[in-house]
């Protein structure tokens, strides 16, 4: 598999929601594998339109091209769901370039 550099950013409101909370993003492949889940720890505080932002970096495993589709779920609840595509590109290495003429 390949590994993607990915940065990955989850916002949302606190809502009702107080304290803390664990924000879970479940990839699946485009062939339906589920993969690991990725844990993203949050706090919830003041006011029901308070908001909060979490992000990161990732290695992103890919075995396949094709939609890989995550759930976003906030302590088990599942939120919404969100997709990345990843196409796959050959890309060809010149080794002997022509000089541009003098």
């Amino acid at each position: 598999p390949n590994v993607l550099p990915m940065t990955i950013v989850v916002m949302g409101k606190s809502g009702v929601h107080r304290g803390q909370g664990q924000i879970t993003l479940t990839p699946t492949t485009p062939s339906g594998e589920v993969m690991p889940p990725l844990p993203i720890q949050v706090v919830f505080e003041g006011d029901n339109d308070r908001s909060f932002t979490a992000f990161g970096t990732v290695g992103f495993p890919v075995k396949e091209a094709g939609p890989y589709w995550f759930e976003v779920a906030l302590d088990g609840v599942v939120l919404t769901y969100t997709a990345i595509r990843v196409v796959y590109m050959r890309s060809y290495l010149n080794l002997n370039p022509q000089q541009p003429p003098a």
